[in-house]
């Protein structure tokens, strides 16, 4: 009889000592759900900052295209196209307010004409993507004052006298002290 209980305390050992199918699969299964979620999870993630990449690329190109905006004056180019390292901006104008004279109040002669632009702006990229935008700019136009002889059409500079360089046309009023017409 020692013998068959020996033999029957082995085979019970040899059950318990090993892991059947049935758990292996079970662990499998649980294993396999935990990895779609945390793939599903990255995959999720990785949309989002594409997603972000992309918003911040445009938030910086809009803010590079209105820093650039800021230095033209929209009287004198109602349209055109500055190319960046990788987009390029156009704008249009037309004009938000009427186009006044201003008058210089050192000497009662109308100087220059200046009224507030909208510039419609658009942003473009190589990848056929866009961003628009619009912004609004003061722009002023000198004219040739009353007594300085030149040319039609030949701009005068701030002192009266003919304009010297492109600089100096594009040097905005002093808006101090000022009369409307």
């Amino acid at each position: 009889m020692a013998v068959v209980k020996r033999a029957a305390t082995v085979q019970v050992r040899l059950r318990s000592a090993g892991v059947s199918l049935l758990e292996m699969m079970v662990a499998l299964v649980i294993l396999s759900v935990g990895a779609v979620v945390v793939f599903d999870w990255l995959a999720q993630t990785n949309a989002r900052m594409l997603v972000l990449q992309t918003q911040q690329r445009h938030t910086l190109a809009k803010m590079k295209a209105a820093t650039f905006l800021d230095t033209i004056n929209p009287a004198l180019a109602p349209r055109g196209t500055q190319l960046f390292d990788d987009f390029e901006v156009d704008w249009r104008v037309s004009a938000s307010t009427p186009v006044r004279r201003m008058l210089d109040p050192a000497d009662a002669q109308t100087r220059f004409e200046m009224a507030v632009y909208a510039l419609q702006v658009t942003v473009r990229w190589p990848s056929s993507e866009t961003a628009e935008f619009e912004t609004r700019l003061a722009g002023w136009r000198a004219l040739t004052p009353a007594g300085v002889q030149g040319a039609p059409g030949q701009a005068v500079g701030l002192t009266g006298g003919l304009v010297s360089s492109f600089a100096e046309l594009n040097t905005p009023p002093r808006l101090t002290g000022l009369r409307l017409p």
